[in-house]
C-alpha cells in the first residue's frame, strides 16, 4: 500500500509528473516514483519547527522523507502553480552544484508535479549530521572544521553557507565535511561567524567551561588564515561578545574568549578595571600572503575538493593596543516608567500556560499597565487553553491576534502536518479539550494589528499568512525590507519565543540584545521579539515580556518568575509529553 497522496510530502501524479534536472546520475523516473510512493517512506515531521537542538530545526514550510538511504526534502514555500519560475530556480541551483564542492556528489534536484502545485525537491544519500556525533570532543572538532570550511568558501568562492551543526554531515566512517542544506547566501562577515560560535553553548548546555576554553583555543587557529589584521580579529570578539545570551551561558563564552586569545601570537586578553584589555605582541616572522580569492570560478572547473583549499596564515602587522568595552555594559538611560497609565505591555506566546500568565499579568498591573497587545498563540503545548483564552478576554483595551497553534486549534480540521510530534501531540490534546466560544474566539482574531509606522505579526511580516514563516538569521533582512516597503518602523513579533531586536539603520543592520531601546528614531527599522511568556527557547524559564511606555516611545524587556512545578504537575496530570515539561525547566 503507498503512502497516501497529499498528506504531508507530496507524491507525484504519474512517472510523467517527474523531471530530472541532475547534477548527479539520472535516477529513472519510476525508481523516483517507487521510493515517493513507498509506505516504507519515513517522513520526518519532527524536524521540522523550531524546536530542539536535537531534535532539529527546519523551517515550517520543509518537507522531508526518507527511503532506503535517500533524503528527500521540499520546501511548500517554493512550490507554486507555474513550472517555468521554479525550474528556472533549480537549475540554478544544478548549476551552482556543478562547479562547487560543498555538496554530496550525489545530491541532486528534480522537480514533481503533485495536483495543483509544482514542487522543487532535493535528493542526497542519508548522511550524519554533526550535531549527531555524540563524543565531544570529536563533535567539537568537526564544529571547528565545519567553521573553518566555511570561511575558506566564502574567501574562494564568494558564497555564504548557514553555519549551523544541522547544514553539516559526514558521510559513514569518513570525517569528510558536506553542507546538507539547499540554500547559499552571500559572503559570510565575521560577524556572521561569530555569532555562530556564540549560538552553539546554550546548544549544549552540559558542556564544562574548561572545554569551551580549549575549543576557543582550536578556534584560534582556525582564524588565523582569515583575520589579516587587527580590526578583524576585533570584529570577530566583540560579535561573539555582544551575542544575545542568559546570565547562565555567560561564563561559557567568556571561556571561549579565553581560549581564543590565549597566547595568541599577536593578542592577549586580561580584565582591568571591569574591561576587557586586548594587548598586542610583537610580530612574528610573517609567511606567505593568502591568494587572491576566485571571483568567478568558471561553470566548466571541476570541483574542487576542501582539503585543496590553502589555509596560509596573514602577514602579522603590530598595531596599538586597544581596549574593549566590557561584555556587562551599562544600558542606556531610559526615563523611569511612570506610577500610572500611558504603559502597553507587549507579550507572546503563553500556550494554555496559565500560572506564567497570571504572574505577568499581576506584574503588569502593579506597574500600571492600561493597554495589552497579545501576539499571538494563547494555546498549544500547556493543559490551561480555556482558561488563558478566558483570562485574556477579560483584559482591558486588549489587542490579540492570531498565531499558528491558535490557527490550527480553531480550525474544523487538523492533520498536523505543518507541527513536530510534540506539537502536534499538544495540539489534538488542545483541540480536544477547547470549549465552543473558545475556538470561536481564536477563529475571530486577526492576524496583524497596528496603525501608523508600527506593526504586529505573530510570524513574520513577509509571511503571506502572517503566522507560519520566522524571522532569524537567514530571513531578517529580508522581513526588515518589507517592512522598509511598508513604510513601517517598529514591527513586534513572536513565534520564535527569543527576546530579540533586529535593527536596521544607516550603520548597517545589527542583531542586538533585549535592552532598553527607544521607538521611531528617524532612519530606524526594528524588529522587535519580546519573548515567550509560557515556553521561554533562550535559556531563560522565567516569563518574558516587554513594557511600551507610549509617552516616551522606550521599550523594556522583563523576566518575571512564576510557579514552575505547579505548571509542570498539571502537564503530567493532562498526559501532556514530558519532552514539554523538560524544556518548561530548562527554557530551550
Amino acid at each position: 500500500m503507498a503512502r497516501k497522496p497529499g498528506v504531508w510530502f507530496p507524491v507525484p501524479k504519474s512517472v510523467d509528473s517527474i523531471e530530472w534536472l541532475g547534477p548527479g546520475l539520472p535516477i529513472p523516473n519510476d525508481q523516483l516514483m517507487g521510493w515517493l510512493c513507498d509506505p516504507l517512506g519515513e517522513e520526518l515531521r519532527h524536524k521540522v519547527g523550531v524546536t530542539g537542538a536535537r531534535d532539529g530545526s527546519a523551517k515550517l514550510t520543509t518537507r522531508l522523507l526518507q527511503i532506503h538511504g535517500w533524503f528527500f526534502k521540499t520546501d511548500h514555500a517554493k512550490a507554486g502553480p507555474e513550472l517555468a519560475p521554479i525550474h528556472s530556480s533549480w537549475m540554478r541551483q544544478v548549476e551552482l552544484a556543478s562547479r562547487t564542492p560543498f555538496w554530496h556528489p550525489q545530491k541532486s534536484w528534480f522537480l514533481i508535479v503533485a495536483d495543483p502545485l509544482v514542487w522543487p525537491v532535493s535528493i542526497s544519500p542519508v548522511l550524519r549530521t554533526l550535531r549527531e556525533h555524540t563524543d565531544i570532543d570529536h563533535r567539537f572538532e568537526l564544529f571547528a572544521r565545519m567553521i573553518g570550511w566555511s570561511l575558506e568558501i566564502s574567501r574562494d568562492l564568494q558564497i555564504g553557507l548557514d553555519v549551523n551543526p544541522s547544514n553539516f554531515g559526514t558521510e559513514g566512517d569518513s570525517d569528510r565535511l558536506v553542507y546538507l542544506d539547499d540554500e547559499t547566501y552571500p559572503p559570510l562577515q565575521l560577524r556572521d561567524v561569530a555569532e555562530a560560535i556564540s549560538a552553539r553553548i546554550p546548544e549544549e548546555p552540559t558542556v564544562s567551561t574548561p572545554h569551551w576554553q580549549l575549543w576557543g583555543k582550536r578556534l584560534q587557529s582556525v582564524f588565523q588564515p582569515f583575520c589579516t589584521g587587527i580590526d578583524e580579529w576585533l570584529e570577530l570578539i566583540t560579535g561573539i561578545r555582544d551575542y544575545p545570551l542568559t546570565d547562565r551561558f555567560i561564563p561559557a563564552r567568556e571561556s571561549v574568549l579565553g581560549g581564543l586569545l590565549q597566547g595568541h601570537p599577536r593578542l592577549d586578553r586580561s580584565m582591568r578595571g571591569g574591561s576587557i584589555t586586548i594587548e598586542i605582541r610583537h610580530p612574528v616572522v610573517p609567511v606567505a600572503p593568502i591568494p587572491p580569492p576566485i571571483a568567478n570560478p568558471p561553470a566548466a572547473a571541476q570541483p574542487m575538493p576542501p582539503e585543496s583549499i590553502s589555509r596560509n596564515p596573514a602577514p602579522i602587522v603590530p598595531v596599538p593596543a586597544i581596549e574593549l568595552p566590557s561584555p556587562v555594559e551599562v544600558p542606556p538611560w531610559v526615563p523611569p516608567l511612570p506610577p500610572q497609565g500611558g504603559l502597553t505591555c507587549v507579550f507572546a506566546d503563553v500556550h494554555g500556560n496559565l500560572p506564567a500568565l497570571e504572574a505577568v499579568l499581576s506584574y503588569a498591573e502593579e506597574l500600571g499597565v492600561d493597554e495589552y497587545l497579545f501576539l499571538g498563540d494563547v494555546v498549544g503545548y500547556g493543559p490551561f487553553p480555556n482558561e488563558c483564552i478566558r483570562r485574556l478576554q477579560g483584559l482591558p483595551r486588549l489587542t490579540a491576534i492570531r498565531g499558528n497553534h491558535d490557527h490550527f486549534a480553531s480550525q474544523p480540521e487538523f492533520r498536523g502536518e505543518d507541527f513536530n510530534r510534540v506539537a502536534r501531540e499538544a495540539l489534538r490534546w488542545t483541540r480536544d479539550v477547547l470549549g465552543a466560544a473558545e475556538r470561536e474566539w481564536l477563529a475571530n482574531l486577526p492576524v496583524e494589528a497596528g496603525i501608523g509606522n508600527w506593526r504586529a505579526y505573530h510570524g513574520a511580516p513577509y509571511c503571506p499568512d502572517r503566522f507560519s514563516a520566522y524571522v532569524y538569521e537567514p530571513t531578517y533582512r529580508d522581513n526588515l525590507n518589507r517592512l522598509e516597503q511598508m513604510g513601517v518602523q517598529v514591527c513586534f513579533y513572536g513565534h520564535t519565543h527569543v527576546p530579540f531586536i533586529h535593527r536596521r539603520s544607516s550603520f548597517g543592520d545589527e542583531k542586538l540584545t533585549p535592552d532598553p531601546m527607544r521607538l521611531f528614531r528617524p532612519g530606524e527599522t526594528l524588529l522587535i521579539n519580546p519573548g515567550s511568556v509560557g515556553q521561554p527557547r533562550d535559556g531563560d524559564s522565567r516569563a518574558a515580556i516587554l513594557i511600551w511606555d507610549r509617552r516616551t516611545d522606550w521599550v523594556r524587556f522583563h523576566r518575571i518568575d512564576y510557579p514552575l512545578e505547579s505548571m509542570i504537575s498539571a502537564n503530567r496530570a493532562a498526559g501532556l509529553p514530558d519532552d514539554l515539561s523538560a524544556r518548561l525547566e530548562i527554557g530551550r
